[in-house]
């Protein structure tokens, strides 16, 4: 008796053990697809190349890249219903070949591009949920994102909203969430946030700063809750700066997420065309995250796919959850060609590199 209690406890020890397999993903953006024969091949060519997640992109400036009554069609699929759900199909493409998908969101943009904000978009709508500069302006349409302010309780009640809607009528495996931060800069001096701090921020410089990371926080803690509660199985994942002191300057405390367990994994974006400077940073996430971080590796700063297997290789060292590539569009041609200017040469150099990694 007492030498077969030994054997089971031995036997369950050596289980726990066992290291989970490896998360192997690859982001698919939204300028990825634009028919539901686009969202087909790229299924297939992603579990071609060895890949567990596909990172899905169906959200960018508060738009919708799916079927949604919250927000409109995004512009890169016309603007309008293209005939199909690009999500559904893309959910259902991935679960017959045996693939997660996590549904791919930024959170904070609302509008991008030099253009006055449409009077039907988020942002046209509410102009008063985007940040404010020091100047005391809002911040102007660019060549990059307008991102709301997350002191603004109605619009992290809005993205929580958008998250839960997603998580409850699609079964995705998972909710990604990106840009969730400040952008660079110094946001947001509007009188809702100032009312809330409650003192001069130039009388106050550490707390003022430590008063926006814990609003992103609160964002990231609402919309946990939101899909919590609409479908407690669908993981919460988020796309992070590369290390510590980028964070801080942009007032994302994922390690306080992780800790807090308001997230299950991070996805350090950490691209580098520079091997030295890729492995440190590889280090420090794991010192940062441990078996919770996927470290992501910029594939278009690689000019050789030699280059992409030595971080995917280096990466495997280090005991992390896993690995992600981006992106789609550096393996495989796309409908835009402007966002990947890729030679075709080197993307099937790559594939069939990181094909053989991933044991394909």
């Amino acid at each position: 008796m007492r030498i077969a209690l030994v054997a089971l406890i031995a036997g369950c020890a050596s289980a726990q053990e066992q290291p989970r397999a490896e998360l192997r993903a690859i982001w698919v953006t939204r300028w990825d697809y634009r028919t539901a024969d686009d969202v087909r091949t790229i299924v297939a060519n992603g579990a071609s190349l060895g890949v567990t997640d596909l990172i899905w992109q169906c959200r960018g400036q508060a738009d919708a890249y799916y079927r949604s009554s919250l927000e409109p069609w995004g512009d890169l699929i016309g603007g309008r219903d293209p005939g199909f759900d690009p999500l559904e199909l893309a959910v259902k493409e991935a679960h017959a070949k045996g693939l997660r998908i996590h549904a791919w969101m930024n959170a904070m943009p609302v509008w991008r591009g030099k253009a006055k904000p449409p009077a039907d978009s988020i942002a046209g709508r509410h102009p008063d949920w985007v940040v404010v500069g020091r100047d005391g302006k809002p911040q102007a349409p660019n060549d990059h994102y307008l991102c709301a302010n997350p002191a603004r309780d109605e619009w992290v009640k809005h993205v929580g909203a958008v998250a839960a809607d997603i998580v409850s009528r699609y079964d995705v495996d998972g909710l990604h969430l990106d840009y969730i931060r400040y952008l660079e800069g110094d946001w947001s001096y509007d009188e809702t946030t100032l009312a809330r701090f409650g003192a001069n921020p130039e009388e106050k410089t550490e707390e003022w700063t430590e008063f926006r990371r814990g609003l992103v926080t609160e964002t990231v803690r609402r919309i946990r809750e939101s899909v919590r509660k609409a479908r407690a199985s669908a993981m919460l994942t988020a796309a992070v700066y590369p290390n510590r002191l980028a964070r801080s300057r942009i007032h994302q405390d994922a390690e306080r997420w992780v800790r807090e367990g308001l997230v299950e994994l991070v996805f350090p974006m950490q691209y580098n065309d520079k091997d030295a400077d890729f492995f440190d940073r590889v280090r420090e996430a794991h010192e940062s995250f441990g078996d919770r971080v996927v470290p992501g590796i910029g594939v278009f700063k690689h000019e050789t796919a030699e280059q992409t297997a030595r971080q995917l290789e280096f990466v495997r060292t280090q005991r992390c959850r896993g690995v992600a590539l981006f992106c789609y569009a550096n393996f495989w041609r796309t409908p835009d060609e402007s966002y990947a200017k890729t030679s075709q040469n080197l993307r099937d150099l790559r594939v069939a590199t990181v094909r053989k990694l991933f044991g394909k």
